[in-house]
């Protein structure tokens, strides 16, 4: 069983292939194959809907940054930061208590204004977070970057589970522990915040003047972002369906889907793989790169015993007011960029295609 990603950049209707690579098969890749072959069939007689085909199938995709960027809390005194002073922003490493402390800080107000704030200290009119490398592959990894920390701030304390790759919360949860974790582009209504301003300093009264230190801005709104379709939940994982079932295909919407060979036997045999396929909107990759890019991503499975801890079959995709679905998932596959795809695409491409084919002749 092979894999390959192809990642495409797309300008208004025209597409260039960016790169071509194989990916890396996780361990526990195998253990969802395992589960489904030994699932009893006496499980069809008291819960049928356990054995549906679609609890089966790819589940989710997931990105993320290097693992530096979500911070490694290394001061007593620091919440949600690393003391790194090379890059300030909205990203979680760079949050400190004072910041938290401070009523009047961008971190307490981003949310009532629904600003992101990202300081580029050399004063460019885009951002270019600091260049991390992201951690090498392993095929014992059950996250796409292992071992990353949150510092997530008390005023939180939830407990949450953090699984290595961008999250949603800005989304679904205003206060400003949110903020720490990100993130996707929002939509007009319901949203957490619509800017990125990219300033000069996170110094002074924002509360007073909100434009202080303004350099820059962009919306990070759309109804093609996965938010504007409710495609991704608070945890990051965006929702695949079959092609069949999609609503949303093309290369102007943040599509998602999955299909497989034709129906005839003779292909199933001769044509034996899975293929993936997501569009990831502009603003999307820019309200990633605020939070240090895409380095990772990754093809998820349901972790179906888990899922029924917290739901029922059939599984209802669409996360509820608090970002929830109740689905749990397991890793099968990732892929790794040395460079930083949200820079590569977002000075140049208005959306990016993802095309992700697992072969099980191979």
């Amino acid at each position: 069983m092979k894999g390959n990603v192809e990642v495409y950049g797309i300008l208004d209707d025209s597409e260039e292939l960016l790169l071509s690579e194989s990916n890396l098969i996780v361990d526990a890749g195998g253990e969802t194959i395992a589960e489904m072959m030994a699932t009893p069939s006496s499980t069809l007689a008291h819960a049928p809907e356990v054995l549906d085909a679609s609890n089966w199938n790819f589940a989710a995709i997931t990105f993320a940054p290097a693992k530096d960027s979500f911070g490694q809390p290394v001061y007593a005194q620091t919440s949600c930061a690393d003391g790194s002073v090379e890059f300030l922003g909205a990203n979680a490493s760079y949050v400190t208590r004072a910041a938290i402390n401070d009523p009047n800080s961008w971190i307490n107000v981003g949310p009532t204004q629904k600003i992101i704030r990202v300081v580029q200290p050399d004063g460019l009119l885009y951002h270019l977070p600091p260049d991390k490398l992201p951690s090498y592959p392993d095929p014992l990894d059950t996250d796409l970057e292992p071992k990353a920390e949150y510092e997530y701030v008390s005023a939180s304390a939830d407990g949450q589970t953090f699984y290595g790759h961008h999250e949603n919360r800005p989304y679904f949860n205003s206060d400003a522990s949110s903020w720490c974790i990100g993130a996707f582009g929002s939509v007009n209504t319901n949203s957490n915040f619509t800017h990125i301003y990219i300033v000069d300093s996170l110094d002074g009264d924002f509360s007073a003047d909100a434009d202080l230190n303004f350099l820059a801005s962009a919306t990070t709104y759309s109804t093609n972002t996965y938010n504007g379709q409710s495609l991704v939940d608070k945890h990051g994982f965006v929702t695949l369906q079959h092609e069949d079932d999609s609503t949303v295909t093309g290369t102007t919407a943040p599509a998602t889907f999955f299909k497989g060979t034709e129906t005839s036997l003779p292909n199933q045999i001769t044509q034996g793989f899975v293929e993936v396929t997501t569009y990831i909107h502009g603003k999307d990759i820019f309200t990633m790169n605020a939070y240090g890019g895409i380095h990772h991503i990754g093809l998820w499975t349901y972790d179906n015993k888990r899922c029924l801890d917290n739901t029922t079959a059939p599984y209802d995709l669409v996360p509820d007011a608090n970002g929830d679905t109740g689905l749990r998932y397991r890793l099968f596959a990732k892929k790794t960029f040395t460079e930083n795809l949200a820079i590569r695409s977002n000075l140049n491409y208005s959306r990016l295609k993802i095309v992700w084919r697992i072969d099980f002749r191979s």
